[in-house]
């Protein structure tokens, strides 16, 4: 019939159409069908008739209106409609057009929940994904900082292996410094020992001069540890002239200077008192004789090495001889 219709045998598709046993107009779909080729021809009272009987045999119109679609409300009721307001049946249009209305105000209800779920999952999404990246980026974070502080502690380690290395290195040198050190002042020692064997007789006038200047030094008094001692003062102790104090040093100890020699051993008391005692530098520094300011510039320069470091490397030195 549709196929006539469409293809401008209209007497055909009537006369198709009346042929049709009404006895097999009993499913919805054939009702449909014919339904729609009556309202297509203008025959809308049997349209409409044909609407009722689908509504009426098959329960159509009781459906759960608030389960509708704005699409299931068109196809459902739309040409139902237009039938019945056609045909001239204005109270079942208007039947019609109430339950449209209705199941409008429900499709729009169920829109409104519709969206406000799918709004609700967006929104759950959203907040899981954000969750999921903030777990992310903590877990980085933490990863980071994990690894941040591994890093730390092998440079930590690194430099303190690095620095007990150097340290090592530099408490070697100081005692291989040390060990010269003795072993020169040893040779002088023995050169002193040598000259004050000798009879008196035998020595030059600046070498008993330089011997009365040592047993001077080697007195129990210490005198060199005053600070005022110079070659002055050991001239009026020794009883002679300032100048041949000088003359003597300078030709029995290698060309020093009387300051030189003074120091050389207010320097070795220093040194002891640093090895054997827990006295403080500046302490030290008095007791030898020296001025504060000049002992760390002084004992530097002979030893080379600080008055600290030589304490650490002569304490280490007697530590390992014992």
């Amino acid at each position: 019939m549709r196929y006539l219709q469409a293809t401008g045998h209209i007497a055909e598709a009537a006369s198709a159409y009346d042929a049709i046993p009404r006895s097999c107009l009993v499913y919805p779909h054939c009702i449909q069908l014919a339904a729609e080729y009556l309202l297509s021809v203008g025959r809308n009272a049997e349209a409409a008739d044909m609407y009722d009987r689908l509504d009426t045999t098959f329960a159509y119109a009781s459906a759960d209106s608030a389960q509708m679609t704005f699409e299931n409300i068109c196809s459902r009721y739309a040409q139902r409609y237009a039938s019945n307001r056609q045909a001239g049946h204005t109270a079942e249009a208007l039947d019609i057009a109430d339950k449209v209305f209705a199941a409008l105000s429900s499709a729009l209800d169920l829109q409104k929940k519709n969206d406000a779920a799918e709004l609700a999952v967006i929104y759950q999404t959203h907040e899981r994904e954000l969750a999921l990246s903030k777990a992310k980026a903590e877990t980085r974070i933490h990863r980071i900082m994990l690894l941040a502080a591994l890093l730390i502690i092998l440079l930590i380690a690194y430099l303190l292996w690095r620095s007990h290395i150097n340290n090592e290195v530099l408490m070697a040198k100081n005692r291989r410094l040390i060990e010269d050190i003795e072993q020169r002042e040893r040779e002088e020692q023995q050169a002193i020992e040598q000259l004050k064997a000798e009879p008196v007789e035998t020595l030059s006038a600046q070498q008993q001069l330089f011997r009365r200047i040592c047993d001077l030094m080697d007195s129990p008094d210490h005198i060199y540890t005053e600070n005022d001692v110079d070659r002055s003062q050991l001239a009026k102790l020794l009883g002679t002239n300032e100048h041949y104090i000088t003359d003597a040093i300078s030709a029995c100890a290698n060309g020093k200077s009387v300051t030189a020699f003074l120091n050389e051993y207010r320097l070795r008391y220093a040194a002891n008192l640093l090895a054997t005692t827990t006295d403080s530098v500046a302490l030290i520094a008095e007791l030898a004789g020296f001025a504060r300011s000049s002992f760390f510039r002084v004992f530097s320069e002979a030893y080379g090495m600080s008055p600290a470091d030589y304490r650490k490397a002569a304490s280490k030195r007697v530590l390992n001889q014992a």
